[in-house]
């Protein structure tokens, strides 16, 4: 039968129990959203850790280099498309590239437009500096106004600021007269600046004109916000690289237009598509769950009263009543559809952002089926993968290439303004022509430090003095100044730099304090030399030999970085090996930071491992203290050489060694220390210091934090501007009442009416005290809803709430109090602020744990027993919990108009909570309702209105409702009605634009396209502070608006900073190379270490002749290409029988046939791969193990072979399910069809993977610990946090170590980071107001109260709340923004920035497809036994055959090679086929019968370097020569294999040479001799001439 259907439709798509299904969750995965769902899914089906590390795995492999090495492919492609264009456009290009740049005319040499005093006055202020800093300070002082506004508004701040923002018109207004008259209208105008100026100060008289006369000033003093451009381009006028940054941005972004337009195009057309497929079929019952939607019912008309039901199929079968009712009735239809062509646009949009796009490829396969799926894959593929990686790519190029110009651009600016003013220095001063000399000496000299150390570098070049290291001069034919190689130019940078790090060591000469440790410790003071011995004593290194100071500077780069890198102790005189106190504390850093990890703060204190390592943590203490004494002892703390406080790493070690001290001191000290405690978290980052190779990675991000620097603050610039605009509409329209099934403004006159016109309130029943209801809420609505109108008849107030109330008017608020959870009932001043019924209505605070409510199973049960401590929290969370909607005054119209005291004042908000009022804050709430208020009265009290009953009762509610603030929330229109009738209003969302903060963490949340949608969302439905959202009610607004948004921040500005940090990371790996080689020599190295790290086993079996016949034909038969392809055959169609499997199966009659059949082909797989294993153990014997595939599928057949004998055996343990599982890892042998020609390309996709992960061990240890760290502090600051919220559950939280760094790990792939910062801010406020309740921090005492918490099942399920500081919760906020611009937009930008390289370097060369072809070839035709040595004439021919193949297969350039088609051929014939230009590199001897292996192909090898540069073969070959005398790690090994595998001595390429010359001349003279006596002989002999065997007399000197 088949499987029961699901209950969630959604999860008929999520599931692995087909190929399909499965392709598709993983290919979700790889675009890294919604991954973690699956996790959890497959984590709560079977294993958490293992469920852990797949999922992990596959994010690493499919997500961080598979979509990474998509852009690599994407850049080369556009490189090498662009390379194209440049090279068919070259000499249109260079035109247009030389071609002067409009600039704009120099302001100060223009004429004025009218000559006359005023305009050169008013021209002279505008260039003054004063004033220009005048304005600028205006405008940030204007910006500092704007952002003061917030909701609900600080009335007591309006009129100041509105008077200050008038002041600032005014000056506004000013300038822009003065800027007129200086320059003029036609000036005015042209300039973009002054216009742009101009238009916002119009606008901004205008709103004041109408703000003034009564009006409602409009929207468009946002545009005032974009004066912040002005202040950006001030301090750019002032800061270089700044101002280079601006205008890369610029002219990168002209550079993107094009594509700008075709990526508008693409959305279009797939819009259309999609509208096609789609249109109106995204209708569903639940959205969420994808139900289907069902038809309208026969029996609906036009008066039916029955449930509407979900959006109707035809309209035309409702009458226009009903079709009025279902205006806005549209919850069936998901909120990305494709039903209009605005939404389409923005649903594909969305997609291609990668935003929630898995939620609509399943509504898609709802609507449409299972092959829509792939509609959505692939424009996954083309759109995000494919289109967006093009932007990336074009964004960084451009980027980096305009940056370039800019820089050398500001160079040259800089030189020739230096050189001006030298020139006028000079000819004042002597005015003869040497001067000139002397300016273009300076105009020189006036480089950055790098043009300096190449200048430096010329000078060495031009003369004969040879340098250790040094590389041969330019090889380009056109001359010393052209056409330096790029290895030339890095060989400058490293000679700079080594000059740069060691200078000339000179006594220092400084006074007393100078180089006094404590300032009285000097350095031959005894205690400080046994100081400096204790830290650099060693083990194992050897004595130090004597040298000579000043050979220093002549050093290799890398020599001197290894004597930096190990202190050299003059006292014991030795060098290298191993310093043991440095790796002593570094043992300690790693065991005590394997102590936090353990270190569970709802752990048990009294078990044995707590105990443990909690105590270990003191004896840290004391060592790390120790050492910090002993450094302090043997260094200077603030001046001299070596000073402690000099290194930034000291002062991380230095900080949290306080701080360990003082938590030791006072592990009970108060909540500010126990929140210090934390920063032992950085103790991992001691780690960096002591390993070299991190070292890098870190100062490469360091090195980045300058220009990230200057990035963030553009970023910033552009946050403010659009956190303006959007906080002045937004602020206060994220709201909505909970509860849908309630009467709105909108509903009143059938909707047709504008809901400002609307004044509709409900009648309310009071009690006579606010305690006097049945469920605490303070009122009830009187009455019921029918027929488009509120009616009372019938209906009148209960016993409990006698007296009836009603508000005067629609805006006329009304108030929900709240008690206060932060009230001290001990305080004096707090108690005489409240009323004398406050305490009975709001009982105490818990005060000790033992206070708490049981968070037990069953605590809810009314038959529990309560103690009387308990109790106490109990009635304190009920009343924190409870809300009364109840009039803020009780007055109405009557009351007010004739001046009586309110009739319903018994039961307003001020008399139940608020005691006596001053009379200060009186008339301050009165001044602030009658000013007008913002929002409350605004239309009842309107112009004309002022003395009517309902105006002044609106202004006494209102000012009630000021007068007792901390606990009356005042509320009108939809806002009341929805609390009136029992619901409640809260946030749409957890973001807001409420004032200017949140308004800027919301933008940057979504800048990581983090819920943006949601938000995109909520504006559009927004409408107007305390009203009710309507779907799409501002859509059109707010599309363009967010979109736009998501387009410069997260598309632009965010790839900006992968630039900036792959630029600074390709910039530090070149100057942090080992040994700086030229490409022919990277080249040759590494196939030379390719080939002789495959050893003696290039050839599994050697010397086949002396096999036995049998073993022989074993040997050929595995080895053959048939077998090999059978075997690859039978791997293929086991697993796509694999593959095919459904879950769950069929298991009928008909079925039968099916499954035997493929037990059986299985049992026959079994038996193939069982005879390859031993078939090749019988040919390779000891040899087979040696291959690591041969050890893999060795295990593979061991694996199947135990799993049948179970399975058949009746044993009762079934591991067939794993047995496949390890059969499926077969198919990894495939790889090995790479090898092949056509599969090549793909080679370098596997073969970056390997360079890459490599590269990127270091980077990921670095990456680790920062996790690390992130999670130790996560653990110390929100493990006992509730873990009952929406995203902050049981899967993803902080409870211990392990769940945190997995937490933080899938926060670092973006996945919902921004909920879980939410989830961890609410306070105790929002618990209570969700109505539930937290533990305030203090009282999780888990070190003290343990027991206690335990009891109450507070350790099992913690709630605390997480720690505040006089009230405010910064914590997550500042946890999470640093972790997510840190891990999210530094480290992981640095693994693009190595998976980019590592590709480069993967697709540059291919020594392994190099090292096959020889192999192939020798194997093939020259030596059929593996005798692995051959003649020296077959040699030969070898190797011109290998280089010929190499062409062929375009493996290697250059000119073809001929080789002769004849097998019996001399030597010296072939050696007559090579060009002159290229002799020399040979350097293979021959005077040797028989040539090996290694030698032939390493001959091979050289040639390759040298074949594809014949042009400058000369200086390739002496670069090839020198390159084994160079110094280097790598270099050291690479010598060491090759004397293991016998390589033979080289023989000199001047003597080849000659050889060859001499062949040549002979072959000459016989041609010319056989032309003269008319005899036409073949060009090929078949034989040995006597003349070809003569050797060259140099030779055979």
């Amino acid at each position: 039968g088949r499987a029961p259907f699901k209950l969630n439709p959604e999860t008929d798509f999520v599931h692995f129990d087909h190929l399909g299904g499965a392709f598709l969750l993983i290919f979700q995965c790889m675009t890294m959203e919604g991954w973690t769902d699956l996790m959890y899914y497959v984590q709560d089906a079977t294993n958490l850790y293992l469920a852990w590390v797949y999922f992990v795995l596959l994010i690493i492999v499919a997500s961080f280099f598979l979509l990474n090495v998509a852009l690599a492919v994407v850049d080369e492609a556009r490189d090498d498309f662009e390379a194209e264009e440049e090279e068919a456009n070259g000499t249109e290009e260079e035109e247009k590239k030389q071609q002067p740049e409009d600039v704009d005319e120099d302001e100060e040499d223009a004429p004025l437009w009218i000559d006359c005093t005023p305009v050169r006055k008013c021209r002279d202020l505008t260039r003054n500096e004063i004033f220009a800093n005048i304005i600028t300070l205006v405008i940030a002082g204007n910006v500092v106004t704007m952002m003061l506004d917030t909701y609900p508004p600080i009335i007591i701040i309006q009129k100041p600021k509105d008077w200050i923002a008038r002041v600032f018109l005014l000056i506004f207004i000013f300038e822009m007269v003065v800027e007129l008259i200086a320059r003029g209208p036609k000036g005015y105008v042209k300039n973009l600046s002054t216009c742009f100026d101009g238009f916002v100060v119009i606008v901004s008289i205008i709103e004041e004109v109408i703000y003034m006369s009564g009006g409602q000033a409009g929207g468009l003093k946002a545009l005032r916000t974009l004066r912040l451009f002005r202040v950006l381009n001030k301090f750019a006028s002032r800061s270089p690289a700044l101002r280079i940054l601006l205008a890369s941005m610029v002219e990168t972004a002209k550079a993107l237009r094009y594509w700008l337009v075709l990526f508008m195009l693409v959305l279009y057309i797939f819009t259309l598509m999609w509208i096609h497929f789609f249109a109106n079929a995204y209708h569903f019952k639940d959205p969420d769950a994808l139900d289907e939607v069902d038809a309208w019912p026969a029996s609906a008309s036009a008066d039916d009263d029955s449930p509407i039901p979900w959006c109707p199929v035809e309209a035309n079968e409702m009458s226009s009543v009903r079709q009025n009712k279902m205006h806005h009735h549209q919850d069936c239809i998901p909120r990305a559809h494709f039903d209009n062509f605005g939404w389409g646009f923005v649903t594909i949009f969305q997609v291609m952002t990668g935003e929630n796009w898995n939620t609509i490829m399943y509504a898609g396969m709802r609507a449409g089926g299972w092959g829509f799926g792939f509609f959505y894959v692939i424009l996954l593929l083309f759109g995000q993968i494919l289109f967006l990686s093009l932007f990336l790519s074009m964004l960084l190029s451009k980027f980096e290439d305009f940056k370039s110009d800019m820089e050398e651009a500001h160079q040259e600016q800089k030189a020739q303004q230096l050189a001006r003013a030298a020139s006028r220095t000079n000819f004042s001063s002597n005015g003869s022509k040497d001067n000139l000399e002397v300016m273009d000496a300076d105009k020189n000299q006036v480089r950055s430090v790098d043009d300096a150390g190449e200048a430096d570098w010329d000078e060495r070049m031009a003369t004969d003095e040879a340098l250790p290291g040094q590389l041969p001069e330019s090889r380009s034919s056109g001359g010393a100044g052209k056409g330096r190689s790029r290895a030339t130019k890095e060989a400058k940078w490293q000679m700079h730099d080594c000059e740069e790090a060691a200078p000339a060591e000179i006594p220092s000469t400084k006074p007393y304090p100078h180089d006094y440790s404590w300032f009285i410790l000097h350095k031959s003071n005894l205690l400080r030399r046994g100081a400096n011995m204790f830290l650099e004593f060693k083990v194992g290194g050897s004595k130090k030999p004597q040298e000579d100071k000043t050979a220093l500077k002549t050093k290799p780069c890398q020599d001197r970085e290894d004597e930096d890198g190990q202190r050299e102790s003059e006292q014991t005189g030795s060098i290298g090996g191993i310093l043991v106190f440095d790796n002593f504390i570094l043992v300690c850093i790693l065991v005590s930071t394997l102590c936090m990890m353990l270190d569970d703060p709802l752990a048990d204190p009294e078990a044995m491992y707590v105990q443990i390592v909690r105590g270990a943590n003191n004896v840290f203490v004391g060592i790390f203290i120790f050492e910090m004494l002993v450094k302090l002892v043997a260094f200077p703390l603030f001046w001299g050489e070596g000073a402690y406080l000099h290194d930034a790493w000291n002062w991380l070690d230095g900080i949290v060694v306080l701080v360990s001290i003082i938590t030791t001191i006072f592990p009970k000290g108060p909540s500010f220390l126990k929140t210090l405690r934390i920063l032992r978290a950085f103790r991992p980052l001691r780690v960096i210091k002591r390993m070299e190779t991190l070292k890098m990675v870190v100062e490469t991000i360091f090195k980045s934090m300058q220009e990230l620097g200057v990035l963030l603050i553009v970023f910033l610039i552009f946050l403010l501007i659009f956190a303006l605009l959007f906080m002045m509409y937004l602020s206060g329209y994220l709201y909505h009442c909970e509860n849908t099934d309630v009467v709105f403004l909108k509903d009143v006159n059938g909707g047709e009416v504008d809901v400002s016109l609307v004044d509709f309130t409900l009648p309310l029943c009071l009690g006579s005290s606010i305690l006097d209801s049945s469920n605490s809420r303070g009122s009830q609505a009187l009455g019921k809803w029918t027929n488009n109108a509120w009616t009372t008849s019938g209906f009148t107030c209960p016993t409990d709430r006698p007296n009836q109330w009603q508000r005067a008017s629609a805006d006329t608020p009304i108030c929900v109090a709240r008690c206060d959870p932060f009230f001290n009932e001990e305080d004096e001043d707090e108690l005489s602020r409240v009323s004398s019924q406050y305490t009975t209505i709001c009982p105490r605070k818990y005060k000790i744990p033992e206070e708490l409510p049981s968070r037990c199973d069953g605590w809810d049960d009314p038959s529990r027993t309560v103690g009387a401590s308990e109790q106490v929290g109990l009635d304190f969370i009920s009343a924190m919990q409870a809300w009364y909607t109840v009039p803020c005054a009780g007055s109405t119209p009557d009351s007010s108009a004739n001046g009586m005291e309110p009739p319903m004042a018994a039961q307003s908000c001020r008399n139940a909570f608020c005691g006596e009022i001053s009379n200060d804050r009186k008339e301050s709430c009165k001044a602030e309702c009658e000013n007008p208020h913002p929002f409350f009265c605004a239309t009842t009290c309107e112009k004309g209105k002022e003395n009517t009953g309902e105006c002044k009762s609106c202004l006494e509610e209102c000012q009630a409702a000021c007068e007792c603030s901390d606990f009356c929330t005042p509320l009108m229109k939809d806002a009341a009605l929805c609390h009136e009738q029992g619901s409640s209003w809260g946030h749409v969302l957890s973001q807001n634009f409420n004032n200017v903060w949140n308004s800027m963490l919301t933008l940057t949340e979504i800048s990581t396209t983090e819920g943006w949608v949601d938000v995109m969302y909520a504006a559009c439905d927004a409408t107007g502070p305390y009203l009710q959202p309507v779907r799409d009610t501002n859509h059109p607004l707010w599309m363009i608006l967010f979109s736009f948004w998501i387009f410069l921040s997260f598309m632009f500005l965010m790839n900006l900073g992968v630039g900036v940090i792959v630029e600074k990371f390709m910039e530090m790996r070149k100057q942090g190379r080992a040994v700086l080689l030229s490409p022919a020599q990277e080249q040759w190295v590494k196939c030379r270490t390719v080939l002789h790290k495959h050893g003696a086993f290039v050839f599994t079996v050697t010397h086949l002749d002396l096999l036995d016949p049998q073993r022989r034909k074993i040997y050929n038969f595995v080895t053959h290409p048939v077998f090999d392809t059978t075997i690859m055959t039978c791997i293929v169609t086991n697993t796509l029988l694999m593959a095919i499997e459904v879950f769950p199966e069929l298991e009928t009659p008909s079925t039968q046939p099916w499954r035997d059949f493929k037990e059986g082909i299985n049992l026959v797989f079994a038996f193939v791969f069982l005879i390859e294993a031993v078939f090749k153990l019988l040919a390779f014997r000891g040899n087979y193990w040696k291959d690591k595939w041969n050890c893999f599928d060795f295990g593979c057949v061991f694996a199947t072979i135990v799993g049948l004998i179970l399975q058949y055996s009746n044993s009762g343990i079934n591991i067939s399910s794993l047995a496949s599982v390890i059969r499926i890892f077969r198919i990894a042998r495939l790889f090995r069809l790479l090898k092949f020609k056509p599969l090549r390309p793909m080679n370098k996709l596997f073969s970056s993977l390997a360079v890459s992960l490599v590269k990127l061990a270091n980077v990921g240890v670095v990456a680790c610990l920062f996790l690390i760290l992130f999670s130790i502090l996560g653990v110390n600051l929100f493990s006992t946090v509730s873990q009952e919220e929406d995203t902050l559950n049981g899967h993803g939280n902080f409870k211990n170590f392990w769940t945190a760094f997995m937490t933080l790990f899938r926060a670092s792939t973006g996945e919902a980071w921004n909920e879980i910062m939410h989830d961890l801010h609410k306070d105790e406020v929002d618990f209570f107001r969700e109505g539930r309740w937290c533990t305030p921090a203090d009282l999780f005492d888990w070190q003290d109260s343990y027991s206690v918490l335990k009891d109450k099942c507070l350790i099992d399920k913690p709630n605390a709340c997480v720690t505040t500081f006089w009230g405010w919760n910064p914590l997550p906020w500042a946890y999470w923004i640093l972790y997510t611009l840190f891990i999210g937009l530094v480290i992981m930008n640095i693994v693009v920035a190595v998976i980019l390289e590592g590709y480069d370097e993967s697709k540059a060369s291919d020594e392994g497809a190099i090292i096959d072809t020889c192999k192939t070839l020798w194997e093939r035709k020259y030596d059929p036994d593996h005798k692995m040595i051959i003649p020296t004439e077959k040699a030969v021919r070898f190797i011109l055959e290998a280089i010929k193949e190499l062409q062929a297969d375009g493996l290697v350039g250059g000119e073809p090679i001929i080789v002769s088609t004849l097998e019996a051929t001399s030597p010296n014939w072939q050696l007559a086929k090579i060009p002159m230009r290229l002799a020399r590199a040979f350097d293979m001897s021959f005077m040797v019968r028989e040539v090996g292996f290694f030698d032939a192909v390493r001959q091979v090898l050289r040639f390759v370097a040298v074949v594809e540069h014949e042009e400058e073969s000369t200086a390739i070959v002496r670069e090839l020569d020198s390159c084994d005398d160079m110094p280097g790690k790598h270099l050291k090994q690479l010598k060491t294999l090759e004397e293991k595998n016998c390589v033979a001595r080289r023989a000199s390429g001047d003597m080849m040479t000659s050889h060859l010359a001499a062949i040549k001349l002979q072959k000459v003279w016989k041609r010319q001799k056989s032309l003269k006596i008319g005899e036409v002989k073949d060009n090929q002999p078949s034989g040995t001439s006597e003349a070809e065997t003569v050797v060259s007399p140099r030779i055979a000197g």
